[in-house]
């Protein structure tokens, strides 16, 4: 198996879902009979729990995604810098994608996955596919940044361009997701202004 190759493969490896990640749901349905088994005033309807999972949701993934956006933007404004000489072939300009860019966007999208894989696929509203969206930009993305700087230590320039290419190709469907994400806050938001519960966040 290829360097390459074996990257793909670790990647789709971390993409498997483990039992202990239907722990947060498992307390939470434990936590809503016991509220009622109590005779508190839990608003159990169904838009309360579909509140209730959303909020969830943000809140578990939003700092990861802070972090990524605090890490990718110094990377990608110089990406943007780059570009005219990347698409001149400038062997300097590709070096530096290759050798400090890529690994360093890798390792945050592998931090990312790393989140995503944790949370628990809720079924409510478009929870499910928010989750695939990121998950398979993360999964791009990684093999993208992986793709260049294998392709540099191998002097293979298919692969370095390809790769590349790639990014963009990730990013269409980190642009997607992040529409659906807007609304979902937008929902949380609104929400929380007809019924009140404890959950409500103040959202960013």
């Amino acid at each position: 198996m290829s360097g390459y190759e074996q990257k793909v493969h670790e990647t789709r490896k971390e993409s498997t879902i483990g039992a202990p990640q239907l722990f947060r749901s498992v307390v939470f349905v434990l936590l809503v009979l016991a509220g009622s088994a109590c005779g508190t005033s839990v608003d159990n309807s169904k838009e309360a729990v579909v509140l209730r999972a959303e909020i969830g949701y943000w809140s578990d993934t939003q700092p990861a995604l802070r972090a990524m956006r605090d890490g990718m933007t110094p990377l990608a404004l110089r990406l943007v810098d780059l570009q005219p000489a990347l698409d001149r072939g400038d062997l300097e300009a590709w070096e530096e994608l290759a050798t400090e860019l890529a690994p360093s966007a890798e390792g945050i999208w592998r931090d990312v996955l790393k989140v995503y894989m944790q949370i628990p696929w809720l079924i409510a509203s478009d929870l499910p596919e928010i989750q695939r969206l990121r998950v398979e930009e993360a999964n791009l993305k990684i093999a993208a940044f992986a793709g260049i700087a294998l392709g540099w230590e191998r002097d293979d320039t298919n692969l370095m361009v390809d790769s590349y290419s790639a990014i963009f190709e990730a990013t269409a469907v980190g642009r997607s997701v992040d529409e659906m994400r807007v609304a979902l806050v937008r929902r949380i938001s609104e929400g929380c202004e007809r019924i009140k519960i404890r959950e409500c966040p103040i959202v960013e």
